[in-house]
């Protein structure tokens, strides 16, 4: 896992729950403390729900807890409409654990290939790069986002 993780849940942790925008969470407990966590979304003309992000600690793992979050947030998205749930997770060893629980809770693994593509800050007019600033295609463009503004 990458440096900073955890700030970066800390943050989106905030913005999870927002029923307006069809985003919802939900939290296990023990003791009075929160030990895992599951939110989701819903995309009800589509009717498909998608799991954003389970976490549960470390100490807690191995104890149903990802898998009551799971079947808690599917219910939840069944109720709102959806006939279908995505659920990720890594390929890596350390997710595992993860891939052999949605497994287990009926999920179907597809062959799926994401690409990525490191942009750089600018690219364009740069020596040997040809500049589409002022290009017929740069103007068909400019001319289509603004046909697209309010």
């Amino acid at each position: 896992m990458r440096a900073g993780w955890r700030n970066d849940y800390r943050k989106q942790v905030a913005e999870l729950h927002a029923p307006e925008r069809h985003t919802y969470v939900a939290v296990a407990e023990a003791d009075g403390t929160i030990v895992g966590y599951v939110a989701w979304s819903v995309a009800p003309v589509h009717k498909k729900g998608v799991i954003t992000i389970l976490a549960v600690s470390a100490q807690h793992r191995r104890h149903h807890v990802g898998r009551a979050l799971c079947e808690y947030a599917f219910e939840e998205i069944r109720a709102l409409g959806a006939g279908v749930v995505e659920i990720g997770t890594g390929g890596d060893q350390f997710h595992a654990p993860a891939r052999a629980l949605y497994e287990a809770l009926g999920c179907t693994p597809l062959p799926l290939t994401v690409y990525f593509r490191q942009l750089r800050t600018s690219r364009m007019g740069a020596p040997g790069r040809p500049s589409v600033a002022g290009s017929a295609l740069a103007r068909r463009t400019s001319a289509a986002v603004r046909a697209c503004r309010p």
